[in-house]
């Protein structure tokens, strides 16, 4: 039967850094959740429940380059998902009066992007047996906003390998896992 096995997937890392975040005392997020596409910048300063948001996205699906056995007949070849977890922020900027921010608010700003950053990656890290972290992609500061955003490969297996087996052997995929996560 097919299923989504994506979307659940990438719940569970969400879930997996608002549980560490607020482990952590991190401030909570204004929104939280899965996006398609880039995030949109709607939420980044106050809101009554926190600031900022958080996201988790699907940012691409591909070939598994580490993988360069041939495959039996009737299996489809072993992907990684490529996963961003981002957050945004509120920045200062301009006051009423045309004046820049002071040393301290941008301290301040600077901190808690870079605090958000080493969170993100460690609850990703800590939580998910296959993952391969790639990057940290700072967002250049916009409206009032700022953030960045981690890249993560988390491999992604075949489900419709139909080789044929006797009966001493299991099907090659039974048992494969998305993302380490438990999913067959």
């Amino acid at each position: 039967m097919c299923q989504n096995r994506i979307t659940p997937l990438l719940q569970q890392i969400l879930d997996y850094v608002s549980d560490y975040a607020a482990e952590c005392d991190l401030p909570t997020w204004c929104r939280q959740g899965l996006v398609a596409g880039a995030a949109a910048w709607d939420v980044c300063c106050d809101c009554n429940e926190g600031s900022g948001q958080l996201w988790v996205r699907l940012v691409g699906w591909e070939p598994d380059p580490s993988f360069d056995q041939p495959l039996p007949n009737g299996c489809d070849q072993p992907t990684q998902l490529v996963v961003g977890v981002g957050s945004l922020r509120c920045v200062p900027t301009l006051n009423e009066a045309g004046e820049p921010p002071s040393a301290a608010e941008e301290d301040d700003s600077a901190a808690l992007i870079q605090w958000d950053a080493d969170v993100l990656r460690n609850a990703v890290m800590c939580q998910l047996e296959e993952r391969f972290w790639v990057s940290w992609q700072p967002l250049d500061n916009q409206g009032g906003c700022g953030g960045g955003e981690h890249l993560f490969r988390i491999p992604f297996y075949p489900c419709n390998c139909t080789e044929e087996t006797d009966d001493s052997e299991s099907p090659p995929n039974e048992g494969f896992a998305v993302g380490g996560v438990g999913w067959t």
